[in-house]
């Protein structure tokens, strides 16, 4: 990571924020934990994922912060993100589904069941308007089915090539932090939806522009998506199936492991699918499921 940029916030904080040296000095030791705790493990700053949060949120429970102090560290790593964001550093904030609260973290959002089928039919059930792609459409509804299916993160799904698939035996091999692969297994709705991708679609989009690429997930223009594309696609068709959650790539990465615990897998398999090199990461999950049953008993048992 640069740190001369976590200098540069400091000018930010001072100059046009006009905050006094002990509030800026509180928000560069908030930043200065996090960035100690992952120090050698991660080069640039947008390679930061919800995992890397969490696992600092964890270890500063462990180690006897308060919830106060917690929150205070969350607000301030959350500041820092918009600054980057601001500032062009990053095009994706990685602070986004992160949430201070009365506990030392808040789960990450999860969809229901039903508003994840209503994610993959909203560019099918899409109306076409002039200058849209029912190409696009069909692609946008693939990549949603095959990250449920699959629990990928966004730049692995962006970065993905056509040569890690197979479907006809009904997985992909995903190169993950630190060169580790891991084989993730496709579902049988997933593998339908990639067939057709792949038979129809994808040639349909690179036959407009006669450009070739080994990008399984291709633009009209004939190129690999963007992990920013990628996100804008995911809010534009939640907003349109009429989900008021905000939702992105990692909301569906996040239910895909959330269900898969909720109707009976083990945390183990769930770690190994979402390449989690230290299960205590996985476990954030578990806290999901258990609030899940608490809001079934509030909402349906008779004395609830």
């Amino acid at each position: 990571m640069n740190l001369s940029q976590v200098d540069d916030f400091r000018d930010y904080l001072f100059f046009e924020k006009k905050l006094s040296d002990n509030t800026i000095e509180s928000y560069l030791s908030d930043i200065s934990s996090f960035v100690f705790f992952h120090r050698g493990k991660i080069k640039n700053w947008k390679e930061i994922s919800d995992e890397d949060i969490l696992k600092w949120l964890e270890s500063l429970r462990i180690n006897g912060n308060t919830d106060a102090t917690i929150r205070r560290k969350v607000s301030s790593l959350k500041s820092f993100a918009k600054y980057l964001l601001k500032e062009d550093i990053i095009q994706i904030n990685f602070a986004t589904d992160i949430v201070s609260s009365k506990g030392w973290s808040k789960v990450p959002r999860v969809l229901s069941d039903s508003e994840v089928l209503s994610l993959i039919r909203a560019p099918k059930n899409h109306k076409l308007k002039r200058g849209e792609m029912k190409y696009e459409d069909d692609r946008d509804s693939c990549i949603f089915e095959f990250l449920y299916s699959t629990g990928l993160r966004a730049s692995e799904l962006v970065l993905m090539k056509i040569q890690q698939l197979n479907i006809k035996d009904n997985f992909c091999i995903l190169e993950g932090k630190g060169g580790k692969s891991r084989l993730v297994p496709i579902g049988d709705f997933a593998k339908e939806s990639l067939e057709k991708y792949l038979e129809s679609t994808r040639p349909a989009l690179l036959r407009k522009t006669n450009k070739n690429t080994d990008f399984l997930f291709v633009t009209r223009r004939g190129t690999g998506m963007t992990r920013q594309g990628l996100w804008n696609r995911v809010k534009f068709w939640s907003l349109n199936a009429g989900i008021s959650k905000k939702v992105s790539p990692h909301t569906l990465r996040h239910s895909f492991a959330t269900h898969l615990l909720k109707f009976g897998s083990d945390l183990r398999t769930v770690q190994v699918l979402l390449g989690h090199s230290d299960i205590s990461t996985t476990e954030i999950y578990t806290h999901l499921n258990n609030e899940d049953i608490k809001n079934y008993l509030d909402s349906n048992h008779p004395r609830g």
